[in-house]
Order: structure tokens, then sequence, then C-alpha cells
């Protein structure tokens, strides 16, 4: 009886015990759960395995973690990870290592026998971090890097260090938080060893700003850059550029414009702050005038004239073409035509190629990119304000080009072949004699450019010599864009030219330079190089078709 009763007693004590360990009950801060659980010796095993992540991208040599969850999270069981493709990916206990590009799973499995899978992407290792040299920022802004172009690079690919904290912030995402004006370096690191060093610097937030160009003519097919100009202190490279008018030209977040074709657009910059500036632009498409009636099987050179207009000299000029029904290319000074617009209107109603020759003569290595703007477009302007059309061809001083003048122009670029060094001698003999010294020399001029000048007093006599010596040997006097016209080639805006020889293997035309076609204009020191590479460019031009200047025969 005394036995039956201990048993009894004992088995009322274990449902005891097992009705708290159901009711999950705590005595005193003591985990019954936990505690009777022990005394009984019970194990709870997995019913689910996971990965805390199912999708891991690697790239080539990481090395990552995984972390395995089981559930109930109170589980005791043991278990191991496995790879489905051991040459992707090599697993050793919780870590794994990418070995090459490809896609494969890792395999948990519980000692019950309880399975799962994540899914791993190897993809290739940096080979370079992609990041602005200097970044510019306004108090408060922020910036995230993007160190490649892929969406899905995971953020442990690289790590982010500044040097000054008390400058900027960054996370370990990339993110930039800007705090305070002055200058900083972030350095960017791959975890394949790969470094890079941005500049950062720290600007107060910009309270208004203005373009570099607030209004502009383009050629059709030609491009820009617009930037935005700050206040003194102000500043931040966060903003964007939007047109008006998509059709007539496009535009990229750097400010780059290409224009389409001929109208009117506007380009809007607008700051990370809503503040906004705006551009107005003018696509035309130069239509320049050729003559019908020349016979492309006779020679023709083109004389042109730099740095006028001068009414003295000028109009005895014309004269002298007017009488050989010869035509040539001036080239204007913009600063030279007030005052003298009636010689410009004279030019041009005689049929006579207007050109730009910059605003007042500087040469493109002394001045700024801005300052090649303003000599381009105010002489574009001035032009217009005449004769009621823009210039169809460029000069740049002195023969030397500029990338500016190459990207930006809405005319080509025109150089020469023949120097007659009117400027230097200041002769009209010697001038007369650098054309007769090719035919001495048994040359020809069928097709070169000749560089004169009519702002020299010297020059207009030569003319009057050199147009009826020419014309006695039979050659046609011509615009340039006449004889690119007659020689089958249409000129590109900001491409240059220096001739237009009637056969492709131009160098064999002159063997021996019969003029002084190296000498640059009242620039004697600029080397041969310069316009042997401008030559070049001109005749391996001649036959491309797919320009923008177009001529419109008369």
């Amino acid at each position: 009886m005394k036995v039956k009763s201990i048993i009894i007693t004992t088995i009322l004590v274990i449902l005891a015990i097992i009705s708290v360990i159901c009711a999950g009950l705590t005595l005193y801060g003591v985990d019954i759960v936990e505690e009777a659980k022990n005394v009984l010796n019970i194990t709870t095993n997995a019913q689910s395995v996971s990965f805390k992540t199912k999708e891991i991208t690697l790239g080539v040599g990481q090395e990552s973690s995984l972390d395995v969850v089981l559930s109930p999270k109170d589980a005791k069981n043991t278990y191991k990870l496995t790879s489905t493709d051991n040459s992707i990916v090599k697993v050793s206990g919780n870590k794994v290592v990418a070995l090459k590009k490809g896609d494969c799973s890792i395999k948990v499995t519980t000692d019950n026998d309880i399975t799962n899978y994540a899914d791993i992407t190897v993809v290739s290792a940096p080979k370079k971090i992609s990041a602005p040299k200097k970044i510019v920022m306004a108090n408060n802004e922020s910036y995230t890097f993007k160190p490649d172009d892929s969406e899905n690079t995971p953020s442990d690919f690289y790590t982010y260090n500044i040097d000054k904290e008390n400058i900027a912030t960054i996370d370990k995402n990339g993110t930039i938080k800007a705090i305070s004006k002055g200058n900083a370096t972030i350095t960017i690191t791959s975890y394949n060893g790969i470094e890079k060093k941005v500049k950062l610097q720290i600007f107060n937030e910009p309270t208004s700003f203005k373009l570099n160009l607030a209004r502009t003519t383009m050629g059709v097919g030609g491009t820009i850059n617009i930037v935005p100009e700050f206040n003194k202190n102000e500043g931040t490279s966060s903003y964007t550029f939007t047109t008006d008018n998509d059709h007539i030209v496009s535009v990229d977040n750097k400010g780059f414009v290409k224009a389409l074709r001929e109208g009117e657009a506007n380009v809007t910059c607008t700051l990370y702050n809503n503040l906004s500036a705006t551009c107005k632009i003018i696509v035309t498409e130069q239509k320049a005038k050729i003559r019908k009636n020349l016979d492309r099987t006779k020679p023709m050179v083109a004389l042109t004239f730099d740095d006028g207009p001068d009414a003295s000299n000028t109009e005895q000029i014309l004269k002298s073409l007017k009488s050989v029904n010869g035509r040539a290319t001036f080239f204007l000074v913009g600063s030279r035509i007030e005052g003298e617009e009636d010689i410009v209107q004279q030019e041009f109603n005689a049929g006579h190629e207007i050109g730009n020759h910059s605003w007042d003569h500087q040469y493109a290595s002394n001045i700024s990119e801005k300052k090649q703007r303003a000599e381009m477009s105010k002489t574009n302007e001035a032009i217009k304000k005449v004769i009621g059309e823009y210039p169809t061809v460029f000069r740049c001083p002195g023969g030397i080009t500029s990338n500016v003048y190459e990207t930006e122009n809405i005319n080509p670029i025109i150089l020469w072949s023949i120097d007659t060094l009117d400027w230097s001698t200041k002769s009209s003999q010697a001038t007369f004699n650098a054309i007769k010294s090719v035919f001495k020399k048994g040359q020809n001029l069928d097709g070169d450019i000749v560089l004169m000048h009519d702002i020299q007093d010297s020059t207009p006599k030569a003319v009057a010599n050199i147009v009826k010596y020419l014309d006695k040997k039979g050659y046609q006097l011509v615009t340039v864009s006449e004889l690119a016209y007659y020689r089958n080639t249409t000129m590109k805006n900001g491409e240059t030219y220096s001739c237009f020889y009637p056969t492709t293997n131009y160098s064999q035309k002159r063997n021996n330079s019969n003029t002084n076609s190296n000498q640059t204009e009242f620039n004697t020191n600029q080397s041969n190089n310069s316009n042997n590479t401008t030559s070049t460019t001109a005749a391996n031009n001649q036959n491309d078709m797919t320009n923008n200047t177009t001529p419109t025969v008369d």
C-alpha cells in the first residue's frame, strides 16, 4: 500500500511538471520550462531550417559567412553546408568562398534530415572603381557613390573612408552627407584591393547661379556644353538639365547639348534645391550660295581675305574680283564690323562668302574656353545683324584651333594651303610673286585655298594682278564653299579643311611646296605640324558626304 502511494505521488509530480512545461511558466525569474527540460533531459528537434539570406551575390575571390536559422529557435540540431558546384563556390563550415563566375546553391542539412537552399550568384571581381575624381557638394546635401555599372552590386564589395569627418560623413553604402564648408578626401576600396581616392569639396548652399551661356547659336549636328556658374563660396554638382523642345536639341545631365534640326529651344538647369537658369538656343542650318554655271572640269582656286572689313581696301578688291566674274571668301573680325556695315553688305550682295574670323583676333591658345565661345558667337550675331544671315565658314586666328572651335562651331573651319605672306612682306609684288612661283615650279593652284588680308594696304594692288593672271590661265575664282561643292565634299561643322584638290592623292600634287603654306597667319613661330595636320584632315574629308553645311545652288 505504501509503495503504491509513492508511485501515485510520483506520477502526480510528473504530471504537475508537464503541466507547468505546457503552460510555459516562470517562477521567481526561473524559466521552469528550461529547468524541467534539463531535469527530464528533454531535447527539441528542428522542424525547419533556412538561411537568413536566401539570395547572395559574391565576387570572385570573396568570402562570406552564411547564417543558418533553425526553427523552433531552441532546437539543438547540428547541420552541414554543402555546395551544389564546388568549382563555383567552396564551403568550409559556415564560410563560403567564390571561386569563379556562375550560379550555384548552398544546401543545409540538419542531423534529422531537414534541408533547405540558398542561391548564390558569383560575378566578376571589380577591375576598376568608377567614381569621379572630384565631387562638389553644398552643405547638408547628400551624394551616393555607384562604384560600378551593376544595379545588383552588394554593399560589401566596397568600403568607404573619409579623412575629415568634420567636413562630411560617409556610410557603408557610400552615401556622403555634407556637414561644413571645406575639403576632404574619400578613399574607396574594393574587397579585392582596388583603391580610388576622390576629392570632396563642400561649398555653401547656392542662393543663385547662372549658366556659362545665356543665349547661343548652333549649327545642325553641332554640340555645346552648358555648365552652371556659382557665386563665390557656393556650389554643387547636383543638378539636372532639361529641354522644352527635344525635337530641336537633346541634352544630357552633364549639360552636353546636341542640335538636331533648325529651330529654337530652351535648355534649363535645375539645382537640387530647385533653383534654375535657362539658356536660349537657336539652331540654324547654314546654306552657302553656290553658282550653278561653273565648270567642274576647269581649274578652280579659292581666294580668301582675313581681318576685314576695311572700306577702302576691300572695295578695291571687290572691283578686281568683279572684273573677272570672280568670287572670294571674306573672313571678318567682329569688332571691326561696326562702322563698316556698308562694305560688308557689298561683299554679301556681290555673292561673296562671309566667314567668321573671331571677335578681336585672339589666339585660342591664349584665351579661356568661355572667351572662345564669345569670340564665335558675338561675331556670328554681328554678321547676321548686317546681312540677315549667319556666316557659312569659320577661320581661327593664326590657324590655331581648339576643342571649343571644333565641337561647338556652327561652321566648318577653313585654313589654307597657300600663304602669300602679304601680312609679312607688305609688298604687292611679293604677294603676286607668291602666286606666280607656283606655276614656275611646274605646279598649279587647282583646289588650293589662298590666304590674303584685305586690311593690308599693299594687297589690293596685288589682287588686281593676281585675278588677271589666274583668269588668263583659265582659273575660276570661287568661294571656299563652291570649291568644296564642286570637288564633291560636303563640309562638316567643326571639321578643318585647307584645300580641295581634284585628286585624293593630293600629297603628290606638290612634292616641294611652292609657298610658305606651313607659315601660320601672324604667327611665324607656329610649327609645320599644325598646318600639316589640318591639310591632311582636309584631304581626307574631301569625299565625305555627310556634312551639315548645306549649299544652295543658284
